[in-house]
């Protein structure tokens, strides 16, 4: 498995449409060999944190529209089959906390 994480910047191209350009941000690890199957109601094993070193916050700051997305490309290891998964978010999706364990994004404290 693979983990990009790109900051990306709105820009104006030909005839007014709207395009983005992406800068590559700096990640610890970006390279996993086994991610654990999700499994409901027991330890939160196949969750995985990304670090960077990279000012998110000091990004997402700089202009309103600005974003930050995660694309994470994993392959099964059997078949070789593969799928992209991407998320994005905006100043308004960050905030402290302590994320509940299990299937959520919920934040506890």
């Amino acid at each position: 498995m693979r983990v990009e994480v790109v900051q990306k910047i709105p820009v104006t191209g030909p005839e007014g449409r709207q395009n983005h350009r992406t800068i590559l941000l700096r990640l610890h690890k970006d390279r996993y060999n086994y991610v654990a199957p999700f499994r409901f109601g027991e330890k939160s094993e196949y969750a995985l944190w990304f670090m960077t070193t990279d000012n998110i916050a000091k990004i997402l700051n700089e202009n309103e529209h600005y974003s930050i997305e995660i694309r994470v490309i994993a392959k099964h290891e059997l078949t070789g089959l593969g799928s992209v998964f991407v998320k994005n978010y905006s100043k308004h999706d960050i905030k402290n906390g302590t994320f509940k364990s299990g299937n959520t994004f919920e934040i506890v404290s």
